[in-house]
Formats: structure tokens, C-alpha cells, sequence
């Protein structure tokens, strides 16, 4: 017992010292060892928490064996007496328990012998339990236990420590306060910036790899995201811990151990019903209830989980998935407020994968809407090759508006484009549709690029909106290796000779298509020599942030100039090199052509059986006669004789069929020796004035033999060549 001298400076000391912090953790461990040893031996306080269980905190004993033994005293005492006595009753009703003499008379039985021994080394004199109010709420209780020979609590000490407890209970209290305005302003705090990390990327993987690392260690010590597939199936799409390791041991034990998609708890249960699970404490009777398989059941023992919370991820009125979040080595546990704050952060990490989920299936419809808009191969044409790429922006809002195509043109000419329409997504990637088939038709017609282009530009006046769009487009005629090209407000093709010198090639420039339908468009001649290379491109392979185009352009000449030789390689280079950044932030459309080297030895060529085709065949086949240093007269003569046997083949062997027929060359000695095949079956000439062609064959070559077969006819044709000056 206090005397009042002494009662007077220990309640100042204890009023100081709970003054000096408003942590609520300190103020509970310091209200348990204020009373030690002026007022008692030992300290017990029992806090009721947010879902009404006790929360106990001890002054501890200095045997740790005795500390334990009265730990297991009280849980075995309120085990039994519930809340008729005790902590729990004084809690309940708000009255004071005082027992003065308990020497001896110990208020549980003692059940062995080790536990006598232990009750004799603590023997306890006497008690006081009293509650804790503070603003007319009972927010815990105080137990004070006296083991010192003499000290028996009696009224006055009842008194006393009622005084004592309600001061105690006003200090808990406040902090209790300001740990809740702290805790709900850190979790406001939390959830503005997971909105703010979330909304940082619709990437799916991304967002979900923020929200799950957004929680551990801080709300958890494991965190796992479940999403359900489009069939029905649940796949884990992240897990997160602080040690890497501990991540891919979970990942072995998901994968030796999959989820029952049946299972009436956790996962598949919560994303069934839409309802959270929450488990504030897992045992190992749990554990060995659910789990029937012994190596498993150890496996999740060593995982070591002390609480789990799963909640599910519901967003646009359904249900994505589900967000687990774990606790394990921290031996911390969750309640019913960490329930409401993990749900309202699933409800905005869903939102946030639900825009993800949404923005992946359209970036992936405008980049397949692009990509069937493309070319699907580009032309076989003898004495050019030609290498593209595209490349989708990351985003889905910065996808939609770059292309190219090679047209072969029928005479055997090929078209060449590039263009970005202006805007981006799926409507872009529409119009970039209408242009490029407006295009192909206006160059098929065979009026020339200035009037191609021309055309295009009127046609843009009848779109629904003002569309707009840069391009290059020229027609290059490989018998003389020469381009005519039209450049619409796009950037310059670049031309790399065989030595590897690079050069921007501006022609006429000129007004964008759909800026005014007035533009006038004029082209410009450009020479290309075989093993030249023209790139074509997008400005997304060269605009750079804060840069200028022009400095874009300069650094592409750089690269264009150190890259490989072979155009495929060549085209990766550019793009790895030139805009190395897997996060783009545009489209990017590469065509380049190279004149190649007509092999002076053969010649061969498969053409559809096709009238139109005959003036693409004469086309290559007069480029080949050049390189066999013919002359003028010759080549007239060989060509019009190929002419006249391919049309033969044509219009003989398969009337109206759709098939196809091969013209073979070769320089045998001072000849030329041309063979036509068809794999059909010759009809007679009909009609008057017909079967001439073979007479003209047979005046322009000095050797002509007609071989028919079961599989098709064969007519060769030899010229000597070098003899006309």
C-alpha cells in the first residue's frame, strides 16, 4: 500500500511519462511497467480491439518460465470462466475485482507437478483487476498482482488503482485516437498514391506487378494476385515477397500443388461468390484439416502463415479475380479494419486491371486491324529486293496510323509507299485502310505518282472527318533503274550508294494529303543505281523528345550508314540502333529497296496467264537483254518474239483458266535461247486471221522448235546476239 506522500509522486511521475508520447504501442507497454514495483509485481493489460478481442500486454516477470506459466494461467482461466470472472468480466460490467488473499488458494486447478512447483516460486499474495474508462467506454482492464509477503491489496489500494487506471485509460485512449487519425491517414495516403502508381500504365503485367509489390512489406509479408481467364480458369498473375527466393519457392509449390477450382474456401471460393475471406489467425489444426497431403501440409508449414485476408478484385459488376494478402514471419494478424482497407484497395487495384484487361484487347484489335492492313508479302520482281517492318506504338493510344506497300505495278514497274496518317488508334488505323487502298488504285491505273497522289488528295474531301496524311510515293522502273517519287509533308526517303554514303533525298516537297484540296503535287527523278538502297520510314523512327526532326534525321543517315548489307538485317539494325526504346511512343514503318544486278547468264520469270502481265514480262526480259550487251534492234526483235509466244501460251493453253506460264532465258555461246512453257494443251487457232504470231516467231529468231506434251508446250526461240552494229 501507498502512503499518500508517495501516491501523490508516483501518479505525476506516471501522468509525465505517458505525456511524453501519443505512439499507442509505447503507452501500452509503459502503462504495464508504470506500476512495477511501487504498486505491484507484476502488470497485466487487456485492450479491446476493433472486433471485440482482448489484446493482452504484460509488465513480464523476470523468469521467463514464470512469465509463461502465468500466461498460460490466465488464457486456461478465461478459457473456463469465460466472462463471469476475470478480465472479461470487469470489461463486461465495468466492475472492479478485488481478491485479498489468494496465498495458497490458487483460482485454477493446478494440473501437474511442474506446475505446482512454478506456483510455489510466484506465489501469489493477492490481486486487483479493474477496468479501464475513458470518455465513458470500457476500453480494457488493468490486473495487478502482488507476490511480495505482506502486500494484500485491500479498498483503499482498490481505490487508488482505480483512480490509477482510469488516468491510464485516458492516456491509451488518446493514443489509441491518434493512432487511428495515423493509420487512416497513412492508408488514405496508401490508396492515393496505388491510384496514382496504377494509373501510371495499362500495361496488365505492369499494373499488376504494382499492386502487388504496393502491399508487401508494408500491409503484408506476401501478397498474391489470381485473375480468371476468358475460359473460366483462375491463373496466378503475380506474387510478390520481399526475397526473391521465397517468390519462387511459391511459384514451385503452386505449381507442384494446384489450386482446386472446386474448393469450398480461399480463392476459388471467394472469386465464386464475391465475398472476402478473412482468417485473423492460422494454426496448424487448420492447417492439417485442409490440407490431406502429408508433404504438402509440411510445405505450407514452412511457408510459416500466421494470418490471411483474400478479397476479390470486382470491377464494372464482375469479378476479375482475387487479391491474397499474407502474413508470416511478421506474426502480425489481420482484422476487420485491415478487411475494409484490403477491399477498398482490391476495389481500385480491379478498376485498374479491368482498364489494363480492356486497353490489352484493343491495343491488340487496332495493332491486328494494322498488321491485316499491311501488305501480307511483298512483290517477287526480278532485279529488286525489298525488305519492311512495322512496329506497333505501346500504347494503344499512339498505335493506328503508319504503313507501306509495294505495288507491283503490272508493267513491271512496283510502287512504292509510305505514309502515317495523322491521329492514332483503331480510327486511324481505319482511315490508314482508305488510304492505302485508294491509293493502290489510283497507282494501278497507271496515271503516275504526281497524279496518284493528286487524286488521293481529292478523295480526302469526301471522308467523314478531315483526315490527313504524310507520304512518299514513287514508281520505280527497274529496266532503267529509275524512281519518280512524290514526297506529301513526309520526311525523306534516304539513299545509301553501293560505298555506303548516305543521303537525304527531299525531291519536290510538298503539302500532307487532306491539308488542301487544292495542292498541286509534283515528282521528282531519282537514280538508283544496282546496290543502292532507298529506306523509306516514319517519323517514328526518328522524333525524339525535345529534339528537333531534323537532328532525328541526321542521326538515322548515321546509322543507315554502319548498317549491314543484307537489307533484312539491315532493317533491324536501323530499328534497334535508330529507336532502341522498347517503349514507343509511335508507330514505326521501314521499306527499303535495292536494284540488284540482272544476272547476264539466265533469265526466269513465272507470270500469271494474263494479257496484262505480257508488259511487265517485256519489261524484265528487255532490262536482262541489256545486261547480255545486245543491241538496240536485237532486243526489239527477241522481246516482240517473246511477246508473241507467251500470248500464245496465254490465250492457247488455257483460254479463260486462271494458271500461269514460265519464260526461261539463257546466252548459249553468241545466242540467246528463249524457252516459253505452259502446262496446259493447245487449241487450234479459230477465226480468220489467226496463227500469224507464228510466222513472226519464226521471221524474228533464226531458230524456233514447238515441243507439245501431255504436261504442256514448250517453245524455244535462239538469237544470235553482237552482230547488229
Amino acid at each position: 500500500m501507498l502512503d499518500p506522500q508517495r501516491a501523490l509522486g508516483f501518479l505525476a511521475e506516471a501522468s509525465a511519462v505517458l505525456a511524453r508520447s501519443l505512439d499507442y504501442e509505447r503507452t501500452l507497454a509503459e502503462v504495464a511497467q508504470l506500476s512495477v514495483p511501487e504498486f505491484a509485481d507484476w502488470c497485466g493489460v487487456d485492450v479491446v480491439q476493433a472486433d471485440g478481442s482482448l489484446r493482452q500486454i504484460t509488465s513480464g516477470h523476470p523468469d521467463p518460465l514464470i512469465e509463461e506459466f502465468l500466461l498460460e494461467l490466465r488464457r486456461r482461466y478465461r478459457r473456463e470462466m469465460g466472462t463471469s470472472r476475470g478480465a472479461m468480466h470487469v470489461i463486461a460490467t465495468g466492475e472492479s475485482e478485488l481478491e485479498s488473499d489468494v496465498q495458497g488458494a490458487p483460482q485454477i486447478v493446478i494440473e501437474s507437478a511442474e506446475e505446482t512447483g512454478l506456483y510455489e516460486t510466484l506465489a501469489p499474495r493477492s490481486y486487483m483487476i479493474v477496468p479501464m474508462i475513458a470518455r465513458g467506454r470500457t476500453v480494457g482492464a488493468l490486473t495487478f498482482l502482488s507476490t511480495r509477503e505482506g502486500l494484500h491489496y485491500g479498498d483503499v489500494d482498490l481505490d487508488f488503482a482505480q483512480h490509477l487506471a482510469r488516468r491510464f485509460a485516458l492516456a491509451a485512449d488518446n493514443a489509441r485516437l491518434y493512432h487511428d487519425a495515423e493509420l487512416a491517414r497513412e492508408r488514405l495516403s496508401f490508396l492515393a498514391r496505388a491510384s496514382e502508381l496504377m494509373a501510371e500504365t495499362l500495361d496488365l503485367g505492369e499494373t499488376l506487378e504494382q499492386v502487388a509489390y504496393l502491399v508487401v512489406p508494408r500491409l503484408a509479408d506476401w501478397c498474391a494476385i489470381e485473375l480468371v481467364g476468358e475460359d473460366g480458369s483462375v491463373r496466378n498473375a503475380a506474387t510478390a515477397h520481399v526475397d526473391p527466393e521465397k517468390v519462387k519457392f511459391a511459384e514451385e509449390v503452386r505449381r507442384r500443388y494446384p489450386v482446386d477450382p472446386e474448393a469450398a474456401t480461399g480463392v476459388p471460393n471467394v472469386i465464386r461468390t464475391g465475398r472476402s475471406e478473412l482468417y485473423p489467425g492460422i494454426t496448424d489444426a487448420m492447417l492439417a484439416a485442409s490440407i490431406d497431403d502429408p508433404e504438402q501440409l509440411e510445405t505450407a508449414r514452412e511457408l510459416g502463415l500466421s494470418s490471411v485476408l483474400i478479397v476479390p478484385l470486382i470491377a464494372r459488376a464482375r469479378t476479375l479475380g482475387a487479391l491474397t494478402l499474407v502474413h508470416a514471419e511478421s506474426g502480425r494478424s489481420y482484422d476487420e479494419e485491415d478487411l475494409r482497407f484490403a477491399e477498398d484497395l482490391a476495389r481500385r487495384a480491379a478498376v485498374a486491371v479491368d482498364n489494363a484487361r480492356l486497353y490489352t484487347a484493343e491495343h491488340k484489335a487496332v495493332v491486328t486491324l494494322q498488321q491485316s492492313l499491311l501488305p501480307r508479302q511483298l512483290p517477287d520482281i526480278p532485279g529488286m529486293a525489298f525488305a519492311a517492318r512495322y512496329l506497333p506504338a505501346t500504347s494503344e493510344l499512339d498505335v493506328g496510323g503508319d504503313w507501306y506497300d509495294a505495288i507491283s505495278l503490272g508493267d513491271g514497274n512496283v510502287g512504292l509507299v509510305i505514309g502515317d496518317v495523322a491521329g492514332h488508334g483503331i480510327e486511324a488505323a481505319a482511315v490508314m485502310g482508305q488510304f492505302r487502298n485508294a491509293l493502290r488504285a489510283y497507282a494501278l491505273d497507271g496515271v503516275g505518282p504526281a497524279a496518284a497522289v493528286e487524286r488521293l488528295n481529292r478523295l480526302t474531301r469526301t471522308f467523314e472527318q478531315n483526315d490527313m496524311a504524310t507520304l512518299v510515293y514513287g514508281e520505280f522502273d527497274a529496266s532503267i533503274n529509275s524512281m519518280q517519287f512524290v514526297r506529301a509533308g513526309h520526311p525523306p526517303p534516304l539513299l545509301r550508294d553501293a560505298q555506303g554514303n548516305v543521303t537525304a533525298i527531299n525531291g519536290r516537297g510538298s503539302l500532307p494529303v487532306g491539308v488542301s484540296p487544292n495542292a498541286h503535287y509534283e515528282a521528282a527523278t531519282l537514280e538508283l543505281a544496282p546496290g543502292s538502297t532507298l529506306l523509306l520510314y516514319t517519323d517514328g523512327l526518328v522524333e525524339r523528345r525535345g529534339e528537333t526532326l531534323e537532328v532525328g534525321i541526321a542521326r538515322l543517315e548515321r546509322v543507315l550508314a554502319d548498317a549491314p548489307a543484307a537489307l533484312e538485317e539491315l532493317c533491324d539494325h536501323v530499328i534497334e540502333t535508330a529507336a532502341p526504346d522498347p517503349q514507343r511512343a509511335d508507330d514505326i514503318a521501314v521499306l527499303a529497296l535495292r536494284p540488284v544486278e540482272v544476272d547476264a547468264t539466265a533469265f526466269h520469270t513465272s507470270l500469271r496467264a494474263e494479257p496484262g502481265e505480257l508488259s511487265r514480262l517485256r519489261r524484265m526480259l528487255m532490262r536482262w537483254l541489256r545486261a547480255t550487251k545486245a543491241s538496240a534492234q536485237e532486243i526489239y526483235d527477241i522481246t516482240i518474239a517473246c511477246g508473241e509466244a507467251s500470248a500464245n501460251a496465254i490465250e492457247h493453253a488455257y483460254g479463260a483458266r486462271p494458271a500461269s506460264f514460265e519464260v526461261e532465258g539463257a546466252v548459249e555461246g553468241d545466242s540467246v535461247v528463249l524457252r516459253v512453257r505452259d502446262h496446259g494443251s493447245w487449241r487450234a487457232p479459230r477465226g480468220q486471221h489467226r496463227g500469224r504470231g507464228l510466222k513472226l516467231i519464226d521471221a524474228l529468231m533464226e531458230d524456233v522448235r514447238i515441243e507439245r506434251r501431255d504436261d504442256g508446250t514448250e517453245v524455244m526461240m535462239r538469237r544470235r546476239i553482237g552482230v547488229e552494229a
